[in-house]
């Protein structure tokens, strides 16, 4: 229970830290868009980056289905995310990371859902999108 709050408060934090550091707006959203069938260059809709958003909440949700706030809480922290990012054009920085969580993470045997630290490339990329730093 205590890995799953400390990872809702890290998700939690990166989004605080994003809200506090920026105006501005992120680089060119063509620069990580994924291969899903949108034109070269074309930034993800907010509604698309939400959707994975979603699917990564309940991924991580299942870890320790004792805690049933935990998908609510991780799907607010996501829609202030994708809200940020969208207002500072960089929901594809934003969709990259979470790609990245849903490929990599998986449930520990403690409980933890984690990547390891497969993403820190790409979350740091995001905090510097939600902080208007790139």
């Amino acid at each position: 229970m205590q890995s799953r709050t400390s990872w809702l408060l890290l998700i939690a934090w990166t989004a605080a830290i994003g809200g506090i550091l920026g105006v501005g707006a992120c680089g060119d959203a063509g620069d990580t868009m994924p291969d899903d069938g949108r034109a070269q260059g074309e930034a993800p809709s907010a509604l698309e980056v939400q959707t994975k958003a979603d699917s990564l909440c309940r991924a991580a949700g299942s870890c320790e289905p004792a805690d049933p706030g935990f998908v609510d809480a991780c799907l607010s922290v996501y829609e202030e995310q994708v809200a940020a990012a969208e207002a500072h054009d960089c929901l594809g920085v934003l969709e990259a990371w979470i790609e990245c969580l849903t490929d990599s993470s998986s449930c520990s045997p403690e409980g933890e859902f984690t990547d390891q630290g497969a993403c820190n490339e790409q979350e740091e990329l995001a905090e510097d999108c939600r902080g208007g730093l790139l």
